[in-house]
C-alpha cells in the first residue's frame, strides 16, 4: 500500500484521480489548494500574508495550467478532425483518378466504329471521361499551390 501524503491521500488515490483525465487533474489541483488554505487557517495567530499570496499564486497557476491543458485538448481534436477531412478528400480524389484513368483507357482502346463522326466521338468522350472533372480541378488547385 502507498504511504499517505500530507493531504491524507495515498499515491494510489492520486493516480486514480489523474486517470480520470482533465477533470481529475483540475479536481486534484483545487483539492491541494484547499489543503494549503486549510493548513494555514489551522495555524495559531494571524494568517501570514506571504503564505496566503503564495497560495493565491498557486491557485492562479493551477487555473492557467488547467486552461492550457483544456485548450491543448481542443486544438488536438480540431487538428485530428482536419486531418481526417484531408485524408477523406485524398481518398476521394484517388478514387476519382482511377475512374478517370479507366474511362480514358476505354476511350483510347475503343473500336474505330465509335469515332466515325464528331458526335459519336464527343458522346464517347463525355461518357468515358466524365469522372475526370474532379481530378482536373484537384490538379489545377495543386498547380496553383492551394490546398
Amino acid at each position: 500500500m502507498s504511504e499517505g501524503c500530507e493531504t491524507g491521500m495515498s499515491l494510489d488515490h492520486v493516480v486514480g484521480i489523474l486517470q480520470v483525465g482533465f477533470s481529475g487533474f483540475a479536481f486534484l489541483m483545487a483539492y491541494l489548494s484547499f489543503g494549503l488554505l486549510r493548513a494555514e487557517s489551522k495555524r495559531d495567530g494571524t494568517p501570514r500574508r506571504a503564505i496566503l499570496r503564495t497560495i493565491h499564486r498557486y491557485l492562479i497557476y493551477t487555473v492557467v495550467l488547467a486552461s492550457l491543458v483544456l485548450l491543448g485538448r481542443f486544438a488536438e481534436d480540431a487538428y485530428r478532425s482536419r486531418l481526417q477531412i484531408e485524408q477523406d478528400e485524398a481518398l476521394r480524389t484517388a478514387s476519382d483518378a482511377i475512374v478517370c484513368r479507366d474511362g480514358l483507357s476505354r476511350l483510347v482502346h475503343a473500336d474505330v466504329q465509335v469515332a466515325t463522326n464528331y458526335d459519336s466521338l464527343l458522346r464517347a468522350v463525355q461518357e468515358d471521361a466524365a469522372g475526370c472533372n474532379t481530378v482536373l480541378k484537384a490538379l489545377e488547385r495543386q498547380h496553383r499551390g492551394e490546398r
